[in-house]
């Protein structure tokens, strides 16, 4: 049970709130929607829930779409409107 309440905290709950997972903490960068702010939790776990799979299943292209788009969003970014920016 305490690892599936961590499995919904650490990628949703937390990131949601703010804007930083440990990992995104240690390469000093956050996610923030378009009005700059934390994405809140909704937005999380549309990215976390859908975007990554989706992302994934596309042989890992989804992943690599910031390299040639112009806002540099992945396509799990591009999904709820977020953007990966440095903290």
């Amino acid at each position: 049970l305490g690892s599936l309440a961590f499995l919904a905290w650490y990628p949703i709950i937390q990131p949601g709130h703010t804007g930083q997972t440990l990992g995104k903490r240690l390469l000093n960068i956050r996610v923030i929607d378009h009005q700059g702010k934390p994405p809140g939790i909704g937005k999380m776990a549309v990215r976390f829930l859908i975007g990554y799979p989706l992302s994934a299943a596309i042989m890992g292209v989804g992943f690599l779409v910031p390299l040639w788009d112009v806002q540099r969003q992945a396509l799990d970014d591009k999904l709820v409107d977020t953007y990966v920016i440095n903290a």
